[in-house]
């Protein structure tokens, strides 16, 4: 396959490939668990229907990962017309394309890891929408508490430093 012509194009995508299966520690695994936790209490079916859909994608994924880069490479490759300028072998990726890749790959780690900023992004809209959707009751698995806003936030910090120079001055 192409992996032994393009080793490091191969491994850049072969994790972009784990990375769109939603595996653990990559970041779009919390896409899927928070999906498949908030729905299955209410949609046990549904939820069980699309988790056997990512079975099916992820057979596919390391079927067409196979079969691209780890199969046997096929000879005939190298007369096509668009290797002649690379005579007859595929290129590997070069540094501007790793410079290119590398920082989004960081990223996809990160956020497998710590998805906290992309998520309190969210939180205020998901939760309006939570409301407008899913009315309190028994298939709830998390209470929504109503969080303060920057503005609030603010305030209150103000506030402290203010009760903070007070008591600084009472004690003199």
């Amino acid at each position: 396959g192409l992996a032994s012509e393009m080793p490091l194009y191969t491994s850049f995508m072969g994790f972009a490939f784990m990375a769109s299966l939603g595996l653990p520690g990559l970041s779009g695994f919390w896409g899927e668990a928070m999906t498949f936790i908030g729905a299955f209490p209410r949609y046990r079916v549904l939820t069980i229907l699309a988790a056997t859909g990512v079975i099916v994608t992820a057979a596919y994924h390391l079927w067409a990962l196979q079969r691209m880069f780890l199969g046997k490479f096929r000879e005939e490759w190298r007369k096509s017309e668009y290797l002649k300028d690379f005579g007859g072998k595929f290129p590997e990726i070069d540094k501007r394309e790793i410079l290119s890749v590398a920082p989004l790959a960081v990223l996809v780690l990160v956020l497998g890891f710590y998805p906290r900023p992309l998520l309190h992004l969210i939180d205020a809209g998901s939760a309006q929408m939570h409301r407008m959707v899913d009315k309190p009751g028994p298939t709830q698995i998390a209470k929504l508490e109503k969080r303060p806003t920057l503005e609030q936030v603010a305030q209150n910090k103000a506030a402290e430093k203010t009760k903070a120079g007070v008591k600084k001055e009472t004690a003199q």
